[in-house]
């Protein structure tokens, strides 16, 4: 049987949209603070220009700089230490 068709007779969701899931969960729990991160260490908040076909109001998360730089930087020391000799 495969991976697909256990998830289907389980009615278990895929891992991929378990972690889409989580990481939203995540991102709610920062915003509103339910948790001990920091918002502005891993967001930036802009008010752009209303446009009511992507939402219905005019603010815009997007992931900070800083955040990016080092996630980059853990995942690049994580596969540099996990190549093969």
């Amino acid at each position: 049987m495969t991976y697909e068709e256990c998830l289907k007779r389980l009615n278990w969701p895929t891992l991929e949209s378990c972690r889409l899931y989580l990481s939203l969960l995540e991102c709610y729990k920062i915003v509103l603070g339910l948790n001990n991160l920091k918002f502005n260490d891993f967001f930036e908040l802009t008010i752009t220009k209303y446009n009511s076909a992507r939402a219905n109001h005019s603010f815009q998360l997007s992931v900070s700089l800083q955040f990016m730089r080092t996630y980059v930087t853990y995942l690049l020391a994580n596969l540099y230490i996990c190549q093969p000799i």
